[in-house]
């Protein structure tokens, strides 16, 4: 991909993934570490059930972590739901 073709297609430097587009949320530091606690927490609860085919990051930015509150909300029961709405409440979503 050229340069001109990866800034048309609003993906920066070393980034390939057309899966996974930047959603830009901006959050304080200590919200993204409770962030990324409760993504590792859904990980550990609901991943054989909920996020099986969701790649697990170490180190989840804002964006990547609001994007497996769906699969929580459909397949990981009412507790997976509220874990979710905690996530996106964090993540400052609006759906």
């Amino acid at each position: 991909m050229a340069d001109s073709e990866r800034k048309a297609s609003g993906f920066g430097e070393g980034e390939q993934s057309i899966l996974l587009p930047s959603l830009d949320l901006k959050v304080s530091p200590q919200t993204l570490a409770e962030i990324q606690r409760l993504y590792h927490e859904a990980f550990r609860l609901y991943g054989a059930v909920a996020l099986w085919n969701v790649r697990h990051r170490d180190a989840p930015s804002a964006d990547v972590a609001i994007l497996i509150a769906k699969p929580l909300r459909i397949y990981a029961g009412m507790d997976g739901r509220r874990l979710a709405e905690r996530i996106e409440a964090l993540c400052r979503a609006t759906y």
